[in-house]
């Protein structure tokens, strides 16, 4: 077994996912980073967070792990990949956006 977390994506998605925290006043938040090509996971922080050798410290809300216990809905973790069909079958082109059909 071999561990595929890279240190500096992991700092940089620590540092980022902390900075939203703060800016939207949030009180909890998780990030995954992925490698597509591969699905390896980069990088996996989730706030609130608990230092392991502060054990009294610890609360049951820093200590729950949310990319690995929380559930999302379907239609959130499907969206990119219709996203990825429609940009591969030609159907769409970044940048570019879509504009209602009008019904005649």
């Amino acid at each position: 077994m071999r561990l595929s977390i890279d240190s500096r994506i992991q700092f940089i998605a620590f540092s980022a996912l902390r900075s939203a925290l703060d800016t939207h006043r949030a009180k909890a938040g998780a990030v995954i980073v992925l490698d597509v090509a591969t699905g390896e996971i980069l990088a996996l922080a989730s706030l609130p967070s608990f230092d392991p050798n502060a054990r009294g410290a610890w609360s049951a809300e820093a200590v729950r792990n949310r990319v690995v216990t929380d559930t999302f809905e379907p239609g959130s973790t499907m969206k990119p990949f219709t996203i990825a069909a429609a940009l591969e079958a030609g159907k769409a082109t970044p940048g570019r956006r879509s504009r209602p059909r009008r019904e005649s």
